[in-house]
């Protein structure tokens, strides 16, 4: 059977699983992309819509009865998984075929959890690679009890680089740039090209550029402001930026994530 069931374009191709029974499971969807589909970034599909094109873990874990267990009462909350991009983001004209399984579920007193992992593939080469997935279904209650996200800068190891001695290579960077914030309108002007209307003086060659690397503009520019950057800050002084993002009630994502719950999804804010 096939059947749409995403508003990125995804088709549901097939399932491998026992309808009503939390066991293990497979499902395969095929996502083609065209030049007309919104989303594109210069032709291309940026990192988190193509993360969410692969989200049909929870069409299939609804289908082996996650529901009769919820009853309406739990919500799903993708809680970590491990991505690898291996190529350069899908184009125009291609198909990516996904190859999505649930490898097993648990339970921490009422809430349920499931495991998974998935491959996507262009033309039978590897582009995405997602491992040690973990999702679970929480209460209102519990999502507010959530301690949040653990990691903290300050605790990651600095990776040293083999030819830079033992230490990682820090360059100087080749301007100075002379602002620390940035308006809405200045990130706007550089998801637009507009470089040198971002960044200020000192940016003035960037006016002559016929194709400025920029962010995604439009729906899926998902900064507002970013109130510090500092070339040397942070716990390690290679660099520090703060960006901040606006959510409201209306925001064009939340009528389909979730129905009834809405919640920004996870690959947007990636």
């Amino acid at each position: 059977a096939q059947a749409r069931t995403a508003a990125f374009g995804e088709i549901l191709a097939s399932i491998d699983a026992t309808p009503g029974v939390l066991g293990r499971g497979t499902v395969w969807t095929e996502t083609d992309l065209s030049w007309d589909h919104w989303y594109l970034h210069d032709g291309r599909m940026p990192a988190g819509v193509m993360i969410e094109t692969g989200q049909a873990d929870l069409l299939l874990v609804s289908y082996m009865g996650i529901d009769f267990l919820n009853r309406g009462e739990r919500c799903y909350r993708l809680l970590g998984c491990e991505l690898t991009y291996h190529r350069p983001p899908p184009a125009a004209g291609e198909t990516l075929d996904y190859d999505i399984h649930i490898d097993g579920h648990a339970h921490q007193g009422d809430v349920r959890l499931m495991f998974f992992h998935y491959d996507c593939r262009i033309a039978g080469v590897p582009a995405l690679s997602v491992r040690n997935g973990q999702a679970g279904f929480f209460t209102r209650k519990e999502l507010d009890e959530s301690a949040g996200i653990l990691w903290k800068p300050e605790t990651q190891a600095i990776e040293a680089l083999p030819d830079a001695g033992g230490a990682a290579r820090l360059d100087a960077p080749p301007v100075t740039c002379t602002r620390s914030a940035f308006t809405k309108e200045q990130i706007h002007a550089f998801a637009h090209g507009d470089a040198h209307a971002c960044f200020g003086p000192g940016f003035e060659r960037a006016r002559t550029h016929s194709r400025t690397p920029r962010i995604a503009a439009g729906r899926l520019t998902f900064v507002d402001r970013v109130t510090e950057l500092s070339p040397r800050g942070g716990p390690w002084g290679r660099g520090y930026l703060r960006a901040e993002t606006d959510v409201h009630a209306d925001d064009w994502f939340f009528p389909g994530h979730f129905l009834h719950d809405p919640c920004m999804p996870g690959t947007l804010m990636f």
